[in-house]
Formats: structure tokens, C-alpha cells, sequence
């Protein structure tokens, strides 16, 4: 690919949902204005926000061409969100980003050549690490999920996934539109399930991606509450995520070519791995925010 010339690019759609980020979008805003690859249309998906959202990215449309603002008269919730912004995306290649976080300036470039250079790649994100508020905290996972075995990749996704940095990758537009996000707890995870059972994943590890925790970055019960789903699985949000992992593998498309039995043992073993997972997580996390000096909240 030659950088220099931008009708050579394949191009990038980056979505960007919000709602009462007047706060802190600026940076994000100033982050993707500032990437070295030049085929990127920008897309912001205002939530009826009631802040100083609307002004600052008005100004923001008004002084770059690539972003278009769209926002919309009533709270359509966060899920529909993100799904109307990759239903805008026109582009082979599609991303989103949180809107209180900020990339690399390489960011898209960088995801873009690994996507390009490797047609089995469907997504490619950057290594993320992470602040609370603007304090750094630490560098998340490595995750590459490149073996041949699809039912591999989704095990392997299960059981190694933390805090999903990767959902914030490049993506190629033509997957990620089969497996639109639900509006369920782990509506996220399950939709890079699909994905990562349809192809590979990569994360580069030459460029970052920065996220703050809280935010969009939600513990089970305020998910649920956040989702509106029943109160039911507002008090047992991980019982809720058991059951949407062996529902989706067990009826999604995504996994037509195994068997039925094949479905329900492999959502079993993604269950297992994922509560794996949290279970360590829940036995250390006390432990880890003393460490890190995060307040009690």
C-alpha cells in the first residue's frame, strides 16, 4: 500500500458512540483527526446527549471534512448505538472507539497492513493499555487468535479475554455485519465469538490503544442495569452471561457448520473457561486495586 496517495486505500469507517462525554471526546476526537492514514471516514452517533457533546463535535464536523455528526432526539440505548454506526459503514474496513478513549497515530495504518498483508485476519487491534482517569494502570493482553481450528479461537477467546480491548480493532466490515451486536449481557463478546469463529485475530504490538476504566467500562450488575434487561439478571448478571454464551453458540448462524452436539459442547467449554476467567478475576481484584491505587468507589 502507498501511504502518500489516499485513492490507493482501502477505506476505513471509525464510529464513535456518545452520550454526556463533553468532558472528555475532545481528546478522543483529537486522537483519530490525528492518524497517519488518510482514506478514514470519521462517523459520531450522539445518544440525545444533554451536555456540551453536541457543541464540541459540531465545531469538530465543521473544521474537518471526513466527520459527519448525527445525533439523534431520543436515547435510542447503547447497543442500537453501535449498531447504527456499522450500519452506516460503506468501507471494507470498520472500527470503533469509545468515546473517552484515544488511539496511536499509527493506529489505523498499522491494523489496516495487518488485514491487508493477511486475508484470514478478519481483525486486527492494538495493544491496549489502560488509566484511571489519567493515571496509567497498565498494559492489557496480547491476544492473537490465529489458530486454523475455529472452535480453537473461540475456546482460546474465552478463556484469555479481560477486558475486551480487542473489540476496539479493525475490523473487516463484511464479518462484523453477520454478527451484529445484541442487546444482552455480553452482547459484545458474543459478537467477536462469531467472528473469531468465521477467521483469525491479531494485535500489534508497535501501536496502543488507550482506554479508561470505568466509563463505558461497566461491571456486570450496572450492564445489566445499563441493557435494561430483568431484574433477574441484574442481580445474577454471570448466570445471565452463561446462559447468552450457550444460546448464541447453540442457534447463531455463525456456527451452522457444527453439529448440534458439536454447538452445546463447545459453549459448555467456553462457560467453563470463561467463569475460569472471572472466578480468578473476582479472587483478585480487591487485591489489585489496592495495588494500583484505584479509591474505592
Amino acid at each position: 500500500m502507498t501511504k502518500n496517495n489516499p485513492t490507493s486505500l482501502p477505506c476505513v469507517t471509525l464510529g464513535i458512540p456518545t452520550f454526556n462525554r463533553g468532558n472528555s471526546i475532545e481528546q478522543t476526537l483529537q486522537a483519530v483527526v490525528a492518524q497517519d492514514y488518510p482514506a478514514l471516514t470519521i462517523i459520531i452517533s450522539d445518544n440525545a446527549s444533554s451536555d456540551t457533546t453536541e457543541s464540541i463535535c459540531k465545531r469538530w464536523q465543521e473544521q474537518h471534512d471526513n466527520i459527519t455528526y448525527i445525533r439523534h432526539p431520543v436515547n435510542m440505548g447503547g447497543t442500537e448505538n453501535f449498531n447504527f454506526l456499522l450500519a452506516q459503514a460503506k468501507s471494507p474496513y470498520f472500527m470503533w472507539l469509545a468515546d473517552d478513549d484515544w488511539i496511536d497515530p499509527n493506529y489505523i495504518s498499522e491494523c489496516v497492513n495487518a488485514l491487508e498483508s493477511c486475508p484470514d485476519v478478519i481483525l486486527a487491534a492494538g495493544t491496549p493499555k489502560y488509566y484511571y482517569h489519567d493515571t496509567y494502570l497498565y498494559t492489557g493482553q496480547v491476544m492473537n487468535l490465529e489458530q486454523n481450528t475455529p472452535q480453537q479461537r473461540v475456546l482460546n477467546y474465552f478463556a484469555t479475554v479481560q477486558h475486551n480491548g480487542i473489540f476496539y480493532g479493525v475490523m473487516r466490515t463484511s464479518v462484523i455485519c453477520t454478527n451484529q451486536m445484541k442487546n444482552i449481557l455480553g452482547g459484545d463478546l458474543l459478537s467477536l465469538a462469531g467472528m473469531f469463529f468465521l477467521g483469525k485475530a491479531r494485535t500489534i504490538e508497535t501501536t496502543y490503544l488507550h482506554r479508561r476504566r470505568g466509563g463505558c467500562s461497566l461491571d456486570g450488575k450496572e450492564l445489566a442495569k445499563t441493557l435494561e434487561r430483568p431484574w433477574l439478571e441484574q442481580q445474577f448478571p454471570r448466570l445471565a452471561l452463561a446462559r447468552n454464551i450457550i444460546q448464541h453458540i447453540a442457534t447463531d448462524k455463525a456456527f451452522t457448520p457444527l453439529t448440534p452436539m458439536q454447538r452445546y459442547w463447545l459453549s459448555f467449554r467456553c462457560v467453563v473457561y470463561a467463569f475460569y476467567k472471572k472466578i480468578l478475576t473476582i479472587l483478585f481484584k480487591h487485591r489489585f486495586k489496592e495495588r494500583a491505587g484505584i479509591p474505592k468507589i
